[in-house]
Order: structure tokens, then C-alpha cells, then sequence
């Protein structure tokens, strides 16, 4: 660039390269010193357009047109769509707007089951089950030549059904067929298929502290035993011993934050009586005249201060004292 041309066929000589002009290629991107046109950039689309044609070829069936078709050439995603789309009919109800999202026979868009549960004898006719309901009003049903008796008899009373299905503009509506109603969302799903459960008072009182979240992460799984105890970790063939540095006996939380010598000085030097028995963290009692929520939360305070205390031991070789722990 803004080299005499004299001067370029001496460099080209030079350097054994020939000369040439912007824009230039450089790692599949056209190179200019000034802006180009939309047309220097073909090469470059018609080269992502190959890659997505062939991606979509992979991935996405055109087989299938209507909703929830899978069953010409199943892709990886057709399959998924396949194994999870009778769940999704089971648990909602869907409210017709445009018609284009929700199927006419398998879907609950009205009151009741779905058409093809209600209607069998002529569902079993269908040629096109996963037919929406704006591809039926539009186009019509898609039958076998000849039908049965109780098939006539059942096409006269869905063909009465689709007379008086009336269309606008929208997104059909999804909801949860539930008493509530609500729109759907995968929360709303989750809860409506897991068994309910009783709350986890353990995790109500650990997410309740008012303190920063890794000591309320660290009181939960303290109160559940999920620390990273040697003796857990041992128990996983994720170490080569159970064993606590300080006192040479298994490193169980109950060991390492009630039964070890500096733990024991701590409780009694609080005043607090430990049980012999299995508990959970927050059933020790507090000393009179403290509050049950600042106990809590001071009782948090004093299991995470022995944590760091046996991590200090175990990675830094450093002992601490009652006063250090409590400080």
C-alpha cells in the first residue's frame, strides 16, 4: 500500500511473492483497506449457507409437517419431540386462537379429553392424526375412502365441532390442566409432576440466616453431613484415608465439629450441651435469654469458624485455639 510501482516489482522480486490488490482473502475473510459491498462477502455466505443446509438436513426432518409428526425419517430432535410431546399433551390444556400450534385431535382444546379419546371409531380413520386445528378448518380431514358406521356417526358430530370453531389472529395459549390454571413454564410443570413433599425444615432454617450465602450453603450441607469430611471423602475412594490430622480418628462431622478436643472446648466454653445421640444442627438449644434466630445464625458462625480452622490444619499446618475459633 502507497509504494511506488517501481518500488512494488522490486519488493515482489525481492520477496519472490506476487503482486496483487485488496480486498484480499485472509483466513476465509475478505481483507480491504476501505469498506466493501455486500457482494465481496458471496463466497463467504454461500459457504455458511452449505453448512446450514446440511445441518438442517441432519437435525430437522421435513418429513413431518404436522405437529408432532415424526415418522418420516426421525431426526435426533424428532425423537425427542416424539418421546416427550404425550407428556406435554397430558399435562395442559390449550386455548385456540390461530389454531396453528395446537392439534385437533390430540390436544385438550376443549372441555374434557382429547377428540381422538372422545371420538375413536372415526380417530381411527384419520390419515393425518397430528393435523392442527387450522390445517383442518382450511384444508378439511384427512380420511381413509370408506368409513364404518360409528366413524360416519362420529365425523357428523366432530364436523359440527370444527363449523363452530372460530379463528383470529395470535399465538394459541398454553396452560397447565390443573385447577389454577397457570400458563405453562417449566416450573409450573415440575410441580404439577414431582409428588409433593414436606418442606425441608433444614434447608428453611439454613436459607433463612441472615448471612452471606456460602455460610448458609456450608450450614445445609454441615446439618445433611455433604461436607467434604475426610470420612465422606473416604467413603467415595476420593481419599486414602478417613482419618482427622489433628486427633488420628475418623474425620466425621459429628467428630470434627461436637466430639474433638477443640470443638468440645468450644461448646463448653458456650455453655451448650451436646447429645449423645443422632441430631440435627438446629436442635441444640441456645443459652438463656438468646434469640432462637440470632442462635442460628451465631451457631453457623461457630461451625464455620471450625471448618476454617481444620482446613488451616490440614493445608497449612497451623493449630488454632478456642479463642481463635470464637474470636
Amino acid at each position: 500500500m502507497f509504494v511506488d510501482p517501481s518500488d512494488e516489482r522490486l519488493m515482489a522480486e525481492a520477496l519472490g511473492c506476487p503482486i496483487s490488490s485488496f480486498p484480499q482473502p485472509y483466513l476465509g475473510l475478505p481483507l480491504s483497506p476501505t469498506k466493501l459491498p455486500i457482494s465481496a462477502y458471496a463466497p463467504l455466505i454461500m459457504s455458511f449457507d452449505r453448512r446450514l443446509s446440511g445441518w438442517q438436513a441432519l437435525l430437522l426432518s421435513s418429513g413431518g409437517r404436522d405437529l408432532g409428526d415424526t415418522t418420516a425419517s426421525p431426526s435426533f430432535l424428532d425423537r425427542i419431540v416424539a418421546e416427550c410431546l404425550p407428556l406435554y399433551r397430558a399435562v395442559t390444556r390449550a386455548t385456540v386462537v390461530s389454531g396453528t400450534s395446537t392439534a385437533l385431535w390430540l390436544d385438550k382444546w376443549l372441555p374434557g379429553k382429547p377428540l381422538a379419546e372422545r371420538y375413536p371409531a372415526i380417530f381411527s380413520h384419520v390419515t393425518r392424526p397430528h393435523a392442527s386445528v387450522e390445517q383442518v378448518i382450511s384444508v378439511g380431514f384427512s380420511l381413509q375412502p370408506r368409513l364404518t358406521t360409528a366413524a360416519e356417526r362420529d365425523l357428523v358430530e366432530v364436523q359440527g365441532i370444527v363449523r363452530d370453531t372460530t379463528l383470529s389472529d395470535g399465538q394459541d395459549l398454553r396452560r397447565i390442566d390443573s385447577p389454577a390454571a397457570p400458563l405453562f413454564s417449566t416450573r409450573e410443570a415440575y410441580h404439577l409432576l414431582s409428588p409433593s413433599q414436606p418442606r425441608d425444615a433444614s434447608a428453611c432454617i439454613s436459607w433463612g440466616l441472615r448471612l452471606p450465602s456460602k455460610v448458609r450453603i456450608f450450614s445445609y450441607l454441615a446439618d445433611i453431613n455433604r461436607l467434604s469430611t475426610r470420612a465422606n471423602l473416604f467413603a467415595k475412594n476420593c481419599a486414602t484415608s478417613a482419618i482427622y490430622a489433628a486427633c488420628h480418628l475418623p474425620e466425621t462431622g459429628r467428630h470434627l465439629f461436637f466430639d474433638c478436643a477443640l470443638a468440645g472446648e468450644v461448646w463448653d466454653r458456650m455453655g451448650t450441651t451436646i447429645p449423645e445421640r443422632s441430631f440435627s444442627l438446629w436442635e441444640l438449644q441456645p443459652p438463656a435469654g438468646v434469640m432462637t434466630h440470632i442462635w442460628h445464625s451465631g451457631l453457623a458462625t461457630i461451625l464455620w469458624s471450625l471448618w476454617k480452622a481444620r482446613n488451616d490444619l490440614v493445608f497449612n499446618a497451623k493449630s488454632s485455639t478456642v479463642s481463635v475459633v470464637l474470636r
